[in-house]
């Protein structure tokens, strides 16, 4: 967060002024320059020389001169390199629409202050920057002088913890009319940081403005939820107040009764010249970012549906991303730290020529950093500002700026060209809450002495303009999709100014009308969900990755104890002995009319009797299994649908993984229990034959069972004890795989301190063994994926293990657990079918960005008989230190999926006795909160009919499903190459 100023010392208002006088001082203001008062307004000449636009008399003001873009259309260039910056930029900015200031009170074609109203005579400085004959209620600054206590204005803003310029602006104001404690006319105060939960105290904080006797008029910036019914408190016990707000977060409908007049940023036109200037910097992709909070704001929803189109018209594509909400649990250093994890990974997947746009001021500064360290565009913040991240994300503090827009603006510019940045990042000279915050001050001075009408736009717009010398706004009426006009509500935007190239022109753009008259998209409002989703998971002991897959879902749609669309339980901790208790369970999650979608990850022995009862009574639940201890016949036969880990491929693409990175034979490591586990034998099996295919060596070995009398420590024992003579046996340089979740810390452990390779464990997770293996706290990164994999990452290269461990980016069981809740929403919208393999694709990769995915149906190699709900998925394995190895997009020989399950394999190394099989129909659990050991075989992407692109559309046969994105080319070392018959393909092209 940017250090925090101290507030500028503010001069006391004279304690008796003319009052008559000092009126018609505070009636010039929307008149003046921002500056001092009575400063002449640079002339075009020398706004050109200092670096400043001209102010043009009348329409076609000239393009600042010595800026980047050229005028008249000259074609400008990609800050990217190529020729594919698009049509030149126009000349910069010109004056505002119809009702723009002119005549008397205007700056006239010399760029001096014109006299206010008839002349000087009325207080008013004069063109000689003097004050006027009566000059009553001047300061000693030269600064306009404004009534002793005669009335009082009171201002709510948010703190200065979404961003310094709110606090700038209420100093500058504060400082200009005085506080009210101090004989000034401004009372300030803040809303609570996390207003939504305090909206009662928010709401109650407006209302108590009206104690005052003295209010005339109250402003609200940002119109959080709870300001339009404080509004209605206000207008039943104070009617003469005027009642003033911006940016609001309610519905146009709710706060436009309420308020006198509502102002905005024009989000109707910015929808579109938000990408307009995102293509001219050379943008093939625009990235919305957001979370549904903001998408239930039926602006901020419409502005989305107008970029969309937009870019789609621009030739761009349009990437809408989630994340997460800086009010839910976390707050705000966790949705930066979100963002400042996922730019890099998404600049991967969509290309250095991505324009990011994201709606919340919390996520702006971790996007710029991000964007100037690894690449991408940003046209302009959601409140563009030079403060608005940038100061925190270029290493500036606030403090030392000063309170000067031209300066603070010039500064940020220095940086961001030291940078290497120049050309790729915009904002508006004049911050957007300094803008609205101001001209409200002002004009709530006019309606309050009555020099304006309380709903006058035009005099409004007057003082926007008069905000800062130079910069112009432009402004028109609300108006809804079917034309009609709110005619108390303004909205407003400034030129766009890109850092290192000058002024954009988007105020001399028309906006192509039809975009506003696109319809508002539907909008889901938590709090009247008219349906949930039940998730099942496992204690923290038992699956924490599961678990954190449903806090991620509720945090994104909230609890349905708190109106929301998630409800959340936690299966038996002893589930193996209780079956009966868990069909129970499943079966009361439909208790509740409202549920439509139950999901069970894992599905533990319980699970298929639990929906087989579900549906018995409410066939319209959607019941999804995610990683089933079941038979597939089983759960297949109640489940709508099924979701694991696809043990078949996996069977081929571990050896594949470990010769492509030099191994020369595979060490299976297991226990005699997995070993009579049909599915983890049949692995076994394909293992066996992909490395005699490969050239690779084939060896299983057992350690200790953490079932067995070891325990947990004992089976790690083993491993420390036995892997130096594996090594020996097998070759220094062999990969070692377990199939036990306990084996596998040790196992990681002894590699990295020697030699050998790990690609993946049974269930990959960065979570999983590789902490406690390589030093890394990770508590505090839990949930936090791309930030671990960094860490985790980093002590593997310290440790000299780079290019020798692997897991994958995001663990299956989080991407399970939500990725299948996504899937579950929208079966109940009515927007996906059962079987839309694509769909189901897409939602485990919208929960790990950056990573490919691949996915089949099961089929039995026995009868060749498909299961069309029952669903394998692996995702792309990540080599620390190397990155994605494409392992999606390998082609699995189809001879794999016909191997079966063969006889318990040969022995070496120590094992325990075996101990008993499990009951038939059961399939216990890897210990430690592991998954379970994977379903039946499948037939594999070479399945005649299985393949579907992420669309859900019908694919050729042979075409390994991938979710959306791009990953590095692949590079394979000398010493492991593999035959040439089986590289690793070429990625897609961008």
């Amino acid at each position: 967060m940017p250090a925090k100023t101290a507030p500028p010392k503010r001069k006391k208002a004279p304690a008796a002024v003319a009052a008559a006088a000092a009126l018609a001082v505070i009636a010039s203001l929307c008149y003046m320059a921002a500056g001092p008062a009575g400063d002449p307004q640079p002339s075009p000449a020398q706004s050109s020389q200092s670096g400043l636009p001209g102010r043009a008399a009348g329409p076609g003001g000239g393009a600042p001169a010595g800026q980047g873009y050229g005028t008249g259309g000259t074609p400008g260039t990609s800050p990217l390199g190529g020729d594919d910056a698009g049509p030149g930029w126009p000349s910069s900015p010109v004056s505002r629409t119809s009702g723009a200031a002119s005549g008397s009170g205007s700056p006239g074609a010399s760029g001096t202050a014109g006299p206010a109203g008839s002349g000087g005579d009325s207080g008013a400085p004069g063109a000689s920057g003097e004050s006027g004959e009566s000059g009553a209620g001047s300061r000693a600054d030269g600064g306009p002088g404004v009534p002793g206590a005669a009335f009082h204005i009171g201002i709510v803003t948010q703190t200065d913890a979404q961003g310094t310029d709110t606090k700038v602006a209420v100093d500058k104001i504060v400082a200009e009319f005085g506080d009210a404690a101090e004989g000034g006319i401004i009372r300030h105060s803040t809303t609570p940081d996390s207003f939504l939960a305090e909206m009662d105290a928010t709401r109650e904080l407006i209302i108590s403005m009206a104690d005052d006797p003295l209010m005339r008029a109250v402003i609200v910036f940002e119109g959080v939820p709870g300001t339009a019914d404080a509004f209605r408190e206000i207008r039943a016990r104070r009617p003469e107040i005027h009642l003033y707000a911006a940016e609001p977060h309610e519905d146009a409908d709710l706060i436009s009764r309420s308020a006198d007049l509502v102002t905005s940023q024009d989000f109707v036109s910015r929808g579109y010249l938000v990408p307009w200037t995102a293509r001219r910097l050379g943008a093939r992709s625009f990235m919305h970012i957001s979370f549904p909070r903001h998408m239930m704001d039926e602006s901020l929803a419409r502005r989305k549906a107008i970029m969309e189109e937009a870019s789609r018209d621009l030739g761009m594509r349009f990437i809408s991303e989630e994340a997460p909400d800086p009010q839910a649990e976390g707050g705000i250093e966790a949705a930066r730290a979100f963002i400042a994890g996922h730019v890099p990974l998404w600049l991967d997947r969509y290309g250095p020529f991505t324009a990011f746009y994201a709606t919340n001021n919390a996520h702006t500064e971790p996007l710029i950093r991000g964007i100037v360290e690894h690449g991408g565009l940003f046209p302009e913040a959601d409140e563009p500002s030079p403060l608005m991240g940038y100061p925190g994300a270029l290493g500036l503090d606030p403090g030392l700026l000063g309170d000067d827009w031209e300066t603070i603006s010039a500064e940020v510019e220095r940086r961001i060209v030291e940078a290497g940045a120049a050309g790729r990042l915009g904002s508006w000279k004049v911050s957007l809450a300094h803008g609205h915050l101001t001209a409200l001050a002002r004009f709530a001075v006019m309606a309050s002495t009555g020099t304006a009408g309380s709903q006058d736009r035009e005099k409004l717009l007057e003082c926007y303009d008069a905000v800062a010398p130079g910069v112009r706004w432009k402004g028109s009426a609300l108006t809804d999709p079917q034309g009609r006009e709110y005619r108390n509500m303004l909205l407003v935007y400034q030129d766009n100014y890109v850092f290192g190239k000058g002024y954009s022109g988007t105020a001399s753009l028309d906006v192509p009308k039809k975009y506003g008259a696109l319809e508002t998209p539907g909008i889901s409002r938590g709090p009247t969900w008219d349906f949930r989703i039940a998730i099942l998971t496992g204690t923290v002991e038992q699956g924490a990755d599961d678990r954190l897959g449903a806090l991620e879902m509720t945090a994104r749609y909230g609890s349905s104890a708190d109106g929301g669309l998630i409800t959340h339980a936690e299966f038996p901790v002893n589930y193996l002995n209780e079956p009966e208790a868990l069909a129970a369970l499943v079966d009361s999650l439909a208790d509740d009319p409202l549920v439509r979608v139950i999901v069970v990850n894992q599905a533990i022995p319980g699970t298929a009797e639990g929906f087989r009862r579900v549906k018995a009574r409410r066939p319209e639940v959607f019941c999804l299994s995610g990683e089933p201890h079941e038979s597939p016949d089983e759960i297949s036969l109640s489940a709508d649908m099924v979701v694991a880990a696809d043990y078949v491929a996996r069977g081929y693409l571990i050896p594949y993984s470990a010769k492509f990175l030099g191994a020369k034979s595979l060490v299976h490591v297991t226990i005699p229990r997995h070993m009579t586990y049909l599915p983890l034998r049949q692995r076994a099996a394909i293992m066996e034959r992909a490395c005699r295919e490969l050239g690779l060596g084939f060896h299983v070995v057992m350690a200790a069972d953490p079932s067995g009398p070891a325990g947990v420590d004992g089976a790690r024992e083993s491993i420390v004890e036995n892997l130096p003579k594996w090594q020996e046996a097998y070759g220094r340089d062999s990969a070692f795989f377990a199939t036990n979740d306990a084996h596998t810390e040790p196992l990681i452990a002894g590699i990295a301190g020697s030699t050998g390779i790990f690609v993946e464990a049974d269930i990959p997770s960065a979570l999983l063994g590789f902490p406690g293996a390589l030093g890394v706290y990770a508590e505090p990164l839990v949930g936090r994926w791309p930030e671990l994999l960094r860490a985790v990452e980093e002590a593997a290269v310290a440790r000299g293990a780079a290019g020798r461990l692997g897991t994958w980016a995001y663990p299956l069981g989080f991407t399970q657990t939500a990725g299948l809740a996504e899937f579950g929403k929208m079966l109940a919208e009515g927007r996906a079918d059962i079987y839309d393999m694509g769909a189901i694709i897409e939602c485990l990769g919208l929960f790990s960005p950056g990573a490919h995915w691949a996915g089949t149906f099961l089929n039995d190699p026995a009868t060749g008989r498909m299961v069309r709900n029952y669903l394998l998925v692996y995702q792309d394995t990540y080599i620390l230190g190397k990155g994605y190895i494409a392992t999606t997009k390998v082609d699995v020989p189809a001879e794999y999926f016909t191997i079966g399950p063969g006889p318990e394999p040969t022995r070496s190394g120590n094992a325990d006795p075996a101990p008993a099989p499990p009951a038939a129909g059961s399939r216990p659990s890897s210990e430690n909160g592991g998954p379970a050991d994977g379903p039946v075989p499948s037939g594999g992407a070479n399945a005649p009919g299985n393949a579907r692109t992420s669309g859900g559309t019908k694919a050729p046969v042979n075409v390994i499903l991938a979710s959306r994105g791009t990953r590095p080319p692949v590079n394979v070392p000398a010493s492991g190459g593999l035959p040439a018959a089986a590289d690793f393909p070429a990625p897609a092209s961008e």
